[in-house]
């Protein structure tokens, strides 16, 4: 299955401090894989299947969005062939993104001034919904900021996503960064998008805080707990993974999160 929008970041948000393992298009917990396309897969565990109740979660939600979706246009007066002709596709549409273009819809018309104003917008999001569909191999990084960008009223197209990505995330895609180095930093725009920036010249810097601090920095849940943290390792030379070990437990940070330091040793 796949998720998108925000049921994906809560989804994200919710098991990332639970992390064993990490590449650098993906993190599991125990036997579960999420994917930065948005694909989530499990073992099945009977009727307690985690894949299988995401899954009801969303189809509920999007059930749930057309119809308010249907009452904030009719609340505006607003009735349309092409609303409902893009509600069915947006519900017919893969889950990769299905989600996320609600939300995007959903505001579109949330911001409408007016009717001639929402029909325009509806033009310009019908377009929009089906480049998407022709971005092959598309990730949720990719995909929330290809929504930046249409709700901003620029143009998506992969130069500008590629210019956006370096402006949101403060990182040159051009430099030259080390295998490791650009896992991190996958993982982090992934489950951690605001916080990449702040260390962004750190990621870069292909340092032992890098690889042994940053990624229990992203996966930590609390945001006062993760600067906590990182404060912490800021201290001395981050080379010694006992240390940092240690910090982490003095921080409250779980065990499967100091683990990720011995991996990497």
């Amino acid at each position: 299955m796949y998720l998108s929008g925000t049921l994906k970041d809560q989804a994200i948000n919710f098991y990332k401090e639970r992390m064993t393992s990490f590449g650098a298009d993906y993190f599991d917990y125990k036997d579960m894989t999420i994917m930065n396309d948005g694909s989530i897969t499990s073992l099945p565990f009977e009727s307690n299947d985690i894949e299988s109740r995401l899954s009801r979660k969303q189809e509920f939600y999007i059930t749930k969005g057309i119809k308010r979706t249907k009452n904030l246009a009719e609340s505006k007066n607003y009735n349309s062939s092409l609303l409902r002709k893009e509600l069915e596709a947006l519900f017919n549409a893969p889950r990769t993104y299905a989600f996320a273009l609600f939300e995007c819809l959903y505001k579109l018309i949330q911001n409408a001034r007016n009717n001639y104003d929402l029909e325009n917008k509806l033009r310009d999001f019908q377009i929009f919904r089906m480049y998407v569909d022709t971005v092959e191999n598309i990730s949720q990084v990719e995909l929330d900021i290809l929504i930046e960008l249409f709700l901003a009223g620029v143009s998506y197209l992969p130069d500008d996503v590629r210019v956006r990505t370096e402006e949101k995330f403060k990182i040159d895609e051009n430099d030259y960064l080390n295998g490791e180095t650009r896992e991190i930093i996958s993982l982090g725009k992934f489950i951690a998008p605001k916080r990449v920036p702040g260390i962004a010249r750190t990621l870069q810097d292909r340092n032992e805080m890098t690889k042994y601090v940053v990624p229990i920095y992203f996966a930590i849940r609390n945001d006062v707990q993760a600067r906590n943290f990182l404060n912490a390792c800021k201290t001395v030379q981050c080379d010694n993974p006992s240390y940092v070990i240690n910090q982490a437990k003095a921080c409250g940070v779980p065990e499967n999160l100091r683990q990720l330091v011995l991996n990497r040793r």
